[in-house]
């Protein structure tokens, strides 16, 4: 039964995502022309999987890497922080804004064990990297188990 939950629970998880993908993608599409502080900017996000590692990459353009946080916490991977706005001009009008800054915040589940202690990051040319080593399991390995 606990094999239902966990994939019940995954696809639950998978529908709240292209839920959040879509609403997201009409806002793009329909901004408003007016500026409210209420939006809140996600930014995009891959996660993929290979023998060795989970790598989260994250479109962080014009983002001071010291401006970002990242927290490993039961499971799930929190990556915040903020791009400020990159005006140093007065603006009179916005005739066009597609452009989005301010704070952020993005929550992903990892899908297996991780060794903590082994998390690489990198930062270049607007993508963040974060290579998360996985926890090596120990099956196979012979205990001997004494009865008292």
């Amino acid at each position: 039964m606990p094999k239902f939950k966990d994939n019940f629970a995954k696809e639950i998880d998978k529908i709240y995502n292209e839920m959040e993908n879509m609403f997201q993608n009409f806002i793009k599409a329909n901004r408003p022309m007016v500026v409210t502080k209420t939006r809140k900017w996600v930014p995009e996000t891959d996660l993929v999987e290979t023998e060795d590692e989970y790598i989260i990459v994250v479109d962080l353009p014009y983002v001071n890497p010291k401006d970002i946080e990242i927290i490993y916490k039961l499971g799930y991977i929190t990556i915040r922080g903020i791009r400020r706005n990159y005006c140093n001009f007065e603006i009179k009008r916005y005739h066009k804004m597609e452009i989005d800054f301010g704070h952020f915040e993005r929550t992903i589940e990892i899908p297996g064990p991780i060794d903590n202690k082994n998390v690489l990051t990198k930062y270049k040319e607007g993508f963040l990297e974060i290579r998360l080593k996985k926890l090596v399991e120990r099956r196979g390995r012979e205990i001997r188990i004494k009865i008292e």
